[in-house]
C-alpha cells in the first residue's frame, strides 16, 4: 500500500539483499511482468549501485544478467569540458533508441565523502529521460580508491543498458585504470597545452579514441588538432581517431559517436569473432 516491495531486518547479509534486487531486475529484462519498464531497472540499478560502493564483493558470487552494454570511459584534465561532452554525446545515443547509464566520478565532499559538485549537474536535462540514468561517485580523494569498486559498478551498469559512459577526474597515466574496465576509451588531450604536455599526459598511448574540444577556433587549436594527429599510433589493428567537436554547441559530436565509438565498437566485435575458433 505505501509503496514498499521487500523489508530487510538488520543483520540481513550483503548477499541476501543483492539476490533480491537481481531477481527482479531479471524479472524485468525478461518482460515476465507487465509493469516492467525501464524506470524499475534504474530503481534495481541505483540500489545495486549503492551497494557495491560499500561492498563491492557482495554481488560477485551472484548470477548477474546477461551483460549487453557498450562500456566507453571518458577522461581529461579538470575543465576540459568532459561532461559537457558527454551531455551531448547521450543525445546523439539516444536518437538511435540505445539507453545509457552514465557513472561519473567525482571529486569527493571533505566531510560527507559523497561527490562534490557532482558533474551529472550539466546533464539535468536528460533527467526526464527514462533511458537514461546518472549517477555520481565520489573520488575518496585518490584515483585508487575508485577502482575498490569501479570495475564491480561497470560490471553491475552493464547489465542495465546498451552503453555505460564513466567519466574520470584526471587524465593521462593515471588512467590506465579507467583503460582495464571499459571497451572503448576516450581522452582529450588539453588544446592549452603543448607538446611535452602531450607526451607527458600519456594521451596518445593509452586512448582509442582522441578529441580535442575546441573552444576559441583559434589557429593555435588547429595546430594543436595535427599535433594529436601525428602521435596517434596504431595498436592491434586500430588507430586511434582524432576528432575537433566543439563540446559547447555540440558541433561534430555526431561524428564523434558514429565514427569514433560505434565504429570502434564494431571493430571490437570484428575483432573478437575472428578470434572464435572454428567449428
Amino acid at each position: 500500500m505505501i509503496g514498499v516491495k521487500h523489508f530487510f531486518t538488520v543483520g540481513t547479509p550483503h548477499e541476501e539483499i543483492a539476490k533480491v534486487l537481481f531477481a527482479e531486475a531479471e524479472l524485468c529484462a525478461k518482460g515476465l511482468r507487465r509493469d516492467a519498464s525501464f524506470l524499475s531497472e534504474r530503481y534495481h540499478l541505483a540500489r545495486l549501485l549503492t551497494l557495491v560502493s560499500s561492498q563491492p564483493n557482495s554481488v560477485m558470487s551472484l548470477e548477474l544478467p546477461k551483460r549487453r552494454a557498450h562500456v566507453v570511459g571518458v577522461t581529461g584534465s579538470t575543465a576540459i569540458g568532459k561532461s559537457t561532452l558527454i551531455d551531448k554525446m547521450i543525445t546523439e545515443i539516444r536518437k538511435s533508441g540505445r539507453t545509457v547509464v552514465v557513472l561519473a566520478i567525482d571529486p569527493s565532499e571533505e566531510e560527507s565523502g559523497g561527490a562534490i559538485l557532482g558533474d551529472v549537474i550539466r546533464m539535468r536535462r536528460h533527467y526526464t529521460d527514462t533511458g537514461v540514468f546518472l549517477r555520481s561517485f565520489g573520488s575518496r580523494g585518490a584515483s585508487g580508491s575508485v577502482t575498490r569498486y569501479l570495475k564491480e559498478a561497470v560490471d553491475v551498469a552493464a547489465r542495465f543498458a546498451d552503453v555505460v559512459i564513466v567519466e574520470t577526474v584526471g587524465a593521462g597515466q593515471a588512467d590506465t585504470m579507467l583503460k582495464s574496465a571499459v571497451d572503448t576509451f576516450v581522452s582529450l588531450p588539453d588544446s592549452r597545452g603543448d607538446m611535452v604536455n602531450l607526451l607527458k599526459s600519456g594521451h596518445h598511448r593509452h586512448a582509442d579514441v582522441l578529441v580535442v574540444n575546441l573552444r576559441s577556433g583559434s589557429t593555435d587549436e588547429a595546430n594543436f588538432v595535427e599535433l594529436v594527429k601525428n602521435f596517434s599510433e596504431e595498436k592491434n589493428g586500430w588507430k586511434p581517431p582524432v576528432f575537433a567537436v566543439n563540446a559547447g554547441t555540440g558541433m561534430g559530436v555526431d561524428v564523434l559517436v558514429r565514427e569514433g565509438l560505434y565504429a570502434h565498437e564494431e571493430f571490437l566485435k570484428h575483432r573478437a569473432s575472428e578470434a572464435k575458433p572454428a567449428t
